[in-house]
């Protein structure tokens, strides 16, 4: 019951240790079923590993896949995808904040992944024209928001892995280490 209340739930608080240990668990079970999902599609899977062309197997071209094994990929990656989203929302809101900060460490990296890509795009057209500053600068301009989306991403990591949930009840419920309330500042 605990389990399913962790990966289920958007409610309530996380410590580190069950974030370390949820997102552990998510991923190496996210993994046995894609193995045993892609073996059970009866695609050559040795042939795979030792070829390494995925294009000859169907991966890009889902029709030499069968449709169930898409089903359930794709079935396999939503149940995942929603059950690290709880685990992480349950974990801001033992930071005390709200999981509407999920929009903000998943929207941002997306996009400016997509604007970086464009600005890349733009560079190689200007450098295919001739014109080696604008494509300097715009190559320096997407190595910029590639160090923003990093620094994103490792301020996301820290906040998730490393720092100590709020001690006491907060606005979430109570303190999962079980720690006393903190006494009143104002006495």
């Amino acid at each position: 019951m605990y389990l399913i209340r962790l990966f289920i739930s958007f409610k309530g608080r996380a410590r580190r240790l069950e974030m370390w240990l949820g997102t552990i668990g998510l991923i190496l079970a996210s993994t046995v079923l894609v193995v045993v999902n892609q073996f059970a599609s009866g695609l050559p899977v040795d042939e795979l590993i030792q070829s390494r062309n995925a294009t000859e197997y169907g991966f890009l071209f889902p029709e030499a896949v069968p449709w169930w094994t898409n089903a359930v990929s794709s079935a396999l990656f939503l149940a995942s995808f929603f059950a690290l989203l709880a685990l992480q929302a349950k974990r801001l809101h033992d930071r005390n904040w709200s999981a509407w900060w999920l929009v903000f460490f998943y929207g941002a990296p997306l996009t400016l992944n997509r604007l970086t890509d464009r600005i890349l795009d733009a560079a190689e057209a200007f450098q295919a024209r001739g014109s080696e500053d604008w494509a300097n600068l715009l190559a320096y301009l997407s190595l910029a928001l590639l160090l923003v989306l990093l620094s994103i991403a490792l301020w996301f990591f820290i906040e998730f892995f490393f720092f100590r949930g709020t001690r006491g009840p907060n606005r979430f419920g109570r303190d999962p280490l079980g720690a006393p309330t903190p006494p009143d500042a104002s006495l």
